[in-house]
């Protein structure tokens, strides 16, 4: 593949995944649960790692974070969102390059999700400085084992197509 496509497939998953992002946060999917979202934009961060590898990951993954906030979240919400988008691709990364094809991109989906809410309260602590967040990470993990299963398992049915396509 040229340098040229590679560079305009990354782009173009890098603005799928911000209008992701913006998209399911207008989404009240969780409303009692603050931070509890379905996590679709990592569907593109894991799709990425899959297809280009976790570099490529990173930067989708950070830019999708910038281009979000800036659309729709604001300052606050970009240090939770680039913490959480930062360690959780680079935990994918990680299992990814240590397990190879023992784990599925199921089973990195939801580890991506559980350290992608890990990290937001960590920065939560960080900021406010009360134990009781950690209390709330329990809630937090619940949903990422169900949204990690769905994102991990509709970017696994996506990424064998995309490769084909891009060769």
């Amino acid at each position: 593949m040229s340098k040229l496509k590679k560079m305009l497939l990354l782009a173009l998953l890098s603005g799928v995944a911000a209008m992701l992002g913006v998209f399911e946060s207008m989404l009240p999917i969780l409303p009692a649960i603050p931070g509890g979202k379905l996590g679709i934009a990592n569907s593109i961060t894991l799709i990425t790692l899959y297809v280009f590898g976790g570099v490529p990951a990173a930067i989708v993954s950070a830019l999708r974070t910038v281009v979000s906030c800036m659309l729709y979240g604001g300052m606050n919400a970009f240090m939770y969102s680039f913490a959480g988008a930062m360690f959780s691709v680079a935990a994918m990364i990680c299992v990814k390059k240590v397990l190879g094809s023992k784990v599925s991109p199921t089973g990195i989906s939801v580890i991506g999700a559980a350290c992608h809410n890990t990290a937001q309260v960590a920065v939560a602590w960080l900021v406010l400085r009360s134990s009781v967040l950690f209390q709330y990470l329990g809630a937090l993990l619940l949903i990422a084992i169900v949204s990690g299963t769905v994102c991990g398992w509709i970017s696994g049915r996506c990424i064998d197509r995309i490769k084909g396509l891009i060769k």
